[in-house]
């Protein structure tokens, strides 16, 4: 049993229905508010339906979904239940070898967006759900062997992890029983997935969304790595705009701000009007990606907005340049920043995390293949070796520390 925590004093919380209908669980419940448990556990004379009269209908619900936090401080997410609906998750339901039978590793966190809604995707159709105390690439094989584990939903750091193991730590186990894996969270990056589809097969799926918009296209297996870079096609019931600063549409394979339009869509952030009118456009939602669409209808992630980085005037998007870091050999993981710069405004820094150890000469060797694939403008004026690239528990890499290092000198 968890020990109560008590709600420290705060005025009353914003709503439209009386606190005497407002419960609170896990917690002591302020003056004038219920506790959920205490309406839970039947009463001695209470009759069958005594709840119906004191609970709030569908059209009351709500729930405050925070961010990661990456960009900024973290935001509550307001979503009204009593609109929502869940067209694209009975479109992804669909799409993906999702079965009765399906046996479903919980490999991200349950606090988190993706590790939570697919658990309940899975229980909701009777599926099994595999839950370990912590996740551990190393023992992840076998796992999947002794559990028959069917599928699971990664975020690109796990699955890269997954890819580094020995070959002769995965073939001792038998994994035939994996029917799918979903990549979330942060943009995949192509050779993770090149890697991935060798060891496991043509099992992998990559879904973008967010926790403002739910789920919002899908690319199936063999797509991301035929299209490097895409996210997939919408998912139905999603409707996209690819728009600039000025709130106009971009033409074909030309890169704007993603905004999104659904039945999922948060309604705005809590207590804080600024955001919420900073991401929402005549009547969609943005939470800052920047992206385009190619003639076939498949979308492509640029990078965050906040990310971008801007060099004598020339924008520059980090994230091609550590997709092409990431197919060097030698790079085991990575991330590029902007960081202040008295002469260009700001330049280029380059984290990596080697398989093996790094001597002087091997930062400009990764300049130099930078440079070997992409404007020269692209490359990275500084390359830093860290042990480990620092990411959120959601496993989406921390920006903001990187850029404070670099400034630390």
């Amino acid at each position: 049993p968890q020990a109560e925590v008590a709600i420290e004093d705060r005025p009353p919380m914003a709503t439209s229905l009386p606190p005497e209908r407002c419960f609170v669980t896990g917690a002591v419940a302020p003056p004038g508010y219920g506790r959920y448990e205490d309406l839970a556990s039947p009463h001695p004379g209470d009759a069958p339906g005594d709840l119906d009269d004191v609970l709030p209908t569908a059209a009351h619900g709500g729930a405050l979904l925070y961010t990661s936090g990456t960009t900024g401080r973290s935001k509550g997410a307001h979503r009204d239940l009593g609109k929502t609906s869940l067209v694209a998750v009975a479109a992804l339901m669909a799409e993906l070898p999702l079965y009765r039978d399906d046996r479903h590793l919980v490999a991200c966190p349950l606090y988190h967006a993706a590790g939570q809604s697919f658990a309940q995707m899975v229980m909701g159709i009777g599926g099994c759900l595999i839950l370990p105390p912590r996740f551990d690439a190393a023992a992840l094989p076998s796992l999947i062997d002794r559990e028959r584990v069917t599928s699971s939903v990664l975020v690109p750091t796990m699955l890269a992890r997954l890819c580094e193991l020995p070959e002769d730590a995965v073939r001792a186990h038998d994994l035939s029983s994996l029917r799918w894996l979903l990549s979330v969270a942060a943009p995949l990056p192509t050779e993770v997935a090149r890697r991935t589809e060798a060891r496991f097969g043509e099992i992998l799926y990559n879904m973008y969304g967010a926790t403002e918009t739910g789920l919002v296209t899908l690319a199936r297996p063999g797509e991301h790595t035929a299209r490097p870079g895409t996210i997939g096609r919408r998912l139905f019931g999603n409707d996209i705009r690819v728009l600039d600063d000025r709130g106009t549409d971009m033409p074909i394979g030309t890169v704007g701000e993603l905004f999104v339009r659904n039945g999922t869509m948060v309604t705005g952030y809590h207590e804080d009007a600024g955001a919420t009118a900073a991401a929402q456009r005549a009547g969609y939602f943005t939470v800052g990606d920047m992206g385009y669409r190619d003639a076939d209808g498949f979308y492509y992630l640029a990078d965050r907005k906040s990310d971008m980085v801007i060099s004598a005037g020339v924008n520059i998007y980090p994230w091609e340049i550590e997709q092409r870091l990431h197919e060097h050999p030698r790079v085991a993981d990575c991330a590029v920043v902007g960081v202040p710069d008295a002469e260009w405004g700001e330049s280029l820094w380059a984290f990596v995390v080697t398989r093996d150890g790094a001597e002087p000469e091997l930062g400009e060797a990764l300049r130099a293949f930078v440079g070997g694939a992409l404007a020269d403008y692209k490359r990275p004026r500084r390359v830093v070796f860290l042990d480990s690239i620092p990411r959120s528990a959601t496993g989406k890499i921390d920006k903001r520390r990187l850029r404070e290092l670099a400034q630390a000198g």
